[in-house]
């Protein structure tokens, strides 16, 4: 099996179901995990909960498909996933027999901000400015997760872990 759960994905996922956090930061150097991580306890969570809507975010399409949308998609393909989903490519979402939504979006997208959600991933958070994160984060209902490589300091050390 190409994917399997390691220490960062039962460190997120320990972090995902504690109430005690409603965003959680991963911060670590490229191939450190924290994608793939964060994509299976997220798939995990949107199999396992009923009608919710996940969304997974980066500040262009690009960026997100050769990243995030890519691993998300081949972790589908190996556990089956794609097998009972429906993936719509032209919109870019995963439905679940559960009726649960993961969807594939950028910031830089027209309306995009606007949409209701109950679980947010912003993958490469470094890329997307604090106004745009505020607008996302008072339109999720549940958990927000956010990662990025700790090139530099930015909005996530000045307003969230200060």
């Amino acid at each position: 099996m190409k994917y399997s759960i390691t220490t960062t994905t039962e460190k997120t996922q320990a972090l995902f179901n504690d109430d005690r956090y409603r965003i959680i930061v991963e911060q670590g150097g490229t191939s450190a995990g924290k994608t793939i991580a964060i994509l299976m306890v997220l798939l995990d969570y949107a199999l396992t909960h009923d009608g919710k809507i996940v969304s997974i975010v980066s500040d262009t399409f690009p960026n997100l498909r050769k990243g995030a949308m890519r691993d998300f998609l081949d972790i589908c393909r190996e556990t089956n996933v794609l097998e009972v989903g429906v993936w719509n490519k032209s919109e870019s979402t995963l439905t679940l027999p559960n009726g649960t939504l993961i969807e594939f979006f950028s910031t830089d997208m027209l309306g995009a901000l606007g949409a209701r959600r109950d679980v947010l991933y912003v993958n490469e958070a470094n890329r997307i400015s604090w106004d745009t994160f505020s607008q996302l984060e008072v339109r999720t209902r549940e958990k927000i997760i956010l990662d990025f490589n700790p090139v530099n300091e930015f909005w996530v050390h000045k307003e969230l872990l200060k």
